[in-house]
């Protein structure tokens, strides 16, 4: 991962502080909702997407589906 990317985690409101205290090497970590996923990878700069679904896999293969 190159030095200027980031770590994005779609995640709900209520897990995110946990994926905020999370380091990996130099990159920054940020957290986003499912539904402003999209924006937040338009902005580019992710090396690491991390989607937090839950128990429920199938709203992640839906949020999988509406990010291609």
């Amino acid at each position: 991962m190159a030095e200027n990317e980031s770590v994005l985690v779609i995640a709900d409101e209520e897990i995110r502080p946990f994926y905020q205290m999370l380091r990996i090497g130099q990159a920054l970590v940020t957290t986003t909702s499912h539904e402003q996923a999209t924006v937040s990878l338009r902005k580019g700069g992710v090396g690491l997407l991390i989607l937090d679904s839950g128990h429920d896999a199938e709203m992640g293969l839906s949020i999988l589906s509406g990010l291609k």
